[in-house]
């Protein structure tokens, strides 16, 4: 195994210990809340200027970032075990 598959590997294994936290669950309660905020004042208030959309989109899109890159790497440890459960 090669050197950026281990570390890979190791970053899964300590992400998937940090899912099974009560802080995971407010995280994502968090980013769901943040998100949900974002398309409520899209719809409904609006943003002042160009600006201020910018910005919390841009946080936004840095969540949903997060979330992804974590559960990519929860995907592909799951998907390393079965091929070593399958050897």
């Amino acid at each position: 195994m090669d050197k950026a598959k281990e570390d890979m590997l190791m970053r899964a294994s300590v992400l998937e210990e940090l899912t099974t936290t009560k802080g995971w669950e407010f995280i994502k309660t968090y980013i769901a809340g943040r998100i949900q905020e974002f398309s409520n004042r899209a719809i409904v208030d609006g943003f002042k200027d160009m600006e201020e959309y910018m910005f919390y989109r841009g946080e936004v899109s840095g969540l949903r970032t997060l979330l992804i890159e974590i559960e990519n790497n929860l995907l592909n440890l799951n998907k390393y075990r079965e091929e070593q459960r399958s050897k």
